[in-house]
């Protein structure tokens, strides 16, 4: 074979060659082709309504609630024990003494009661001052009004753990007229003073404690009565209080409780 020939048939198996060894065109200098994807789908569990705890209802004061209130009817600044009923039991006692009239209860759950043989009177405002002494959580203290011979009256009610309710007593039992509900109007604990007040006028009832009005009630039952103290012991037993300058005035109102604002004389 000439040079000539070698030459050219090297060349040409030299290109042969090279074009079977080429590399592909790279990955990046390729257009991508987007491959099927599975679409998956959650599931969230149905929402089944269920009952859903609420704390306990809290009054929010309202001052000065107090429409129509007059001349007193009666201030009894306790140095007469002989318009009392002083009752001493088993489970408690009460007595006036150095110008208070103290209540203390010895057993867990139990109610210690002191009455006034008179006046009896339908609407008014009346209010007591009241040092706890010996008082915990449960313990309660407060009024009675409207009461009668036969035992029957209204309670209304603070604790030492700052609630407030009303009730109603009478000859075939008791009955809650408000729930027990929680307000910073109260003086917790002992030793503490509260300022407690009943505004009752027909058919409606208001505690005041304070100078605020923490709760109220509508009730037909008891139209007129005597005033009494009275104190429960909760579960721990042992609850003390004093009362001092019991003052009550007379009320006239054309409505029922009007919004009208009128502070009591001090």
């Amino acid at each position: 074979m000439n040079k000539g020939v070698a030459f050219l048939f090297g060349a040409l198996l030299a290109g042969l060659m090279s074009s079977c060894l080429a590399t592909p065109p790279s990955a990046a200098s390729s257009t991508p082709v987007p491959s099927a994807t599975a679409t998956t789908t959650v599931a969230f569990p149905t929402v089944i309504p269920s009952s859903t705890w609420t704390p306990g209802p809290t009054s929010t004061p309202t001052r000065n609630n107090r429409p129509g209130i007059g001349p007193i009817l009666l201030s009894d600044s306790f140095d007469d024990p002989n318009v009392w009923d002083l009752p001493t039991t088993a489970t408690g006692a009460a007595n006036i003494r150095d110008g208070e009239l103290t209540l203390a209860v010895r057993a867990p759950r139990t109610y210690q009661a002191a009455t006034r043989e008179s006046p009896a009177i339908a609407n008014f405002y009346a209010e007591v001052e009241v040092l706890t002494k010996l008082c915990n959580p449960g313990d309660e203290f407060g009024l009675t009004v409207r009461g009668n011979e036969l035992g029957e009256h209204y309670r209304l009610l603070i604790g030492c753990d700052g609630t407030a309710r009303i009730s109603r007593v009478l000859q075939d039992g008791s009955r809650a007229l408000t729930l027990r509900v929680e307000t910073p109007a109260i003086a917790t604990g002992a030793p503490a003073v509260n300022r407690i007040a009943v505004w009752a006028h027909g058919l409606d009832l208001k505690l005041f404690v304070n100078g605020d009005e923490v709760v109220a009630a509508r009730d037909a039952a008891l139209g007129e009565g005597t005033f009494g103290l009275i104190t429960r012991a909760g579960s721990g037993g042992q609850v003390a209080v004093a009362f001092d300058n019991l003052v009550v005035r007379a009320i006239s109102v054309s409505e029922r409780s009007p919004t009208p604002v009128t502070a009591p004389p001090p």
